[in-house]
């Protein structure tokens, strides 16, 4: 079972698009046909090193991610943000140990993202320009996964706090805490493995996975815990569930026909479908603000690279 935030992954690309254009053919005719429609490729690669776990910012305009580019070794990675295109790559933090999976603040001026410095893998805080890192959480235990309130007046999380076992936690519940690691709050109390959590727009609801077993599933609460309701019920693994800026939708990554792909569902489970199917692994996906994209991991044969889906 996997419950560790650290996967190693290496990641190599290009801004070349991963596919070349499909062209609409024509009939044989007695003259030449015209020239044949290009239909644009809704893929696009955006980064060019390593790089992984995407994240937009507010505005839209950036993304903030991990990276191993800058580093002497393969598993010690970075905080980057990029333009929306994949342009003007800035490295943010630069520390022996790793630092991974960002998230922008709501008002764009912070991110929160996990460290490991200290030793256990603990939330951190630091100003959107790489300035003034912050411990948040304490104590052995692994503090993981910081995702936002919609008004950013709470740092969503999940810890492995309560385990028997640290070196490898059996416990993952969902926590919440101030942007100053104060008044931290147990919001799931339903034992097992239960990670990547991401409140709703509205703060209403919150998505995560949930791990049973050797099946993954999401799952959805009410903001205080209650009601606990899967959404997917599938024979195969579902996980990373993040929201349409709407509320409406929930986009997620599932193994369900083999590989990991990019699917989206109705908000209630509902109407769930493949989005994206590539060779590799695809994972960790985020829609833009704007509704337009979804921004996602793939790993391939010992590299992976941030792509871009357009839906329009």
């Amino acid at each position: 079972m996997t419950t560790r935030l650290h996967a190693r992954t290496n990641l190599l690309g290009s801004l070349a698009p991963v596919a070349a254009l499909l062209l609409l053919g024509a009939a044989p005719q007695a003259t030449p046909p015209a020239p044949a429609a290009e239909k644009p490729n809704p893929l696009k690669k955006l980064t060019e090193m390593v790089s992984g776990f995407p994240y937009w910012s507010p505005d839209g305009k950036k993304i903030a991610f991990h990276s191993n580019r800058l580093t002497n070794r393969e598993e010690v990675y970075d905080l980057f943000a990029m333009n929306a295109d994949g342009s003007n790559v800035t490295r943010l933090t630069s520390d022996p140990k790793s630092e991974t999976t960002p998230a922008y603040s709501p008002d764009g001026t912070k991110i929160a993202y996990l460290s490991d410095r200290d030793g256990s893998p603990q939330i951190y805080l630091v100003d959107a320009d790489g300035s003034h890192p912050r411990r948040l959480t304490q104590g052995p235990d692994e503090n993981i996964h910081p995702n936002w309130s919609p008004d950013g007046k709470r740092i969503l999380f999940n810890s492995s706090r309560g385990s028997k076992n640290r070196a490898d936690p059996e416990l993952y519940e969902i926590y919440s805490m101030k942007p100053d690691g104060s008044d931290v709050r147990q919001i799931t109390h339903l034992g097992g493995v239960n990670t990547y959590a991401s409140y709703s727009p509205d703060g209403k609801k919150i998505a995560f996975r949930r791990v049973e077993g050797d099946d993954w599933e999401i799952f959805t609460v009410d903001a205080d815990g209650s009601h606990p309701v899967n959404l997917t019920r599938t024979p195969g693994n579902d996980g990373w569930p993040a929201w349409s800026a709407d509320g409406k939708k929930i986009v997620f990554s599932s193994n369900r026909t083999g590989q990991f792909q990019i699917y989206t569902m109705n908000a209630d489970g509902s109407g769930q479908a493949r989005l994206v199917e590539v060779r590799g692994r695809c994972t960790g996906p985020r829609w833009s603000p704007d509704g337009k994209r979804i921004v996602f991991t793939q790993s391939w044969e010992g590299t992976a690279d941030i792509f871009a889906y357009d839906l329009q």
